[in-house]
């Protein structure tokens, strides 16, 4: 049975598993990196955008999986079907990660060829 989060509280708990199995309609999980207990190369993180306008829609997202960062974008229009992506990966690399989604955040990436940034005001 699927269960729905309708209050503010922690993902994780002091042993860094998941707090409470659900899904919530708005941002109710408090991330604290601090409490993650994994590996470190098993860690992935990111920063993910969706606009959709009538039948277009453009997703974007940075991250990391632990030794490597992710960067891309996809276009999409979704009575065609067509889909255009641009995207790199850079190993070695982790882009400096925000920790409180409902906060402030500007996280970029820039290379000489591709650059992204997200800036989220409050």
């Amino acid at each position: 049975m699927e269960r729905e989060i309708k209050k503010k509280a922690p993902l994780l708990d002091g042993r860094g598993r998941l707090r409470r199995a659900g899904y919530a309609k708005r941002m109710q999980f408090i991330y604290n990196r601090d409490r993650v207990r994994s590996f470190p190369l098993r860690l992935k993180e990111w920063d993910f955008y969706q606009i959709q306008k009538g039948n277009m829609v453009l997703q974007m997202t940075i991250g990391h999986v632990s030794y490597m960062c992710s960067v891309s974008a996809t276009l999409m229009d979704l009575d065609t079907g067509e889909k255009y992506e641009s995207g790199i990966m850079r190993p070695l690399f982790v882009p400096q990660m925000e920790t409180d989604p409902e906060g402030m955040s500007h996280l970029q990436y820039r290379q000489k060829d591709f650059s992204m940034s997200f800036l989220v005001k409050r």
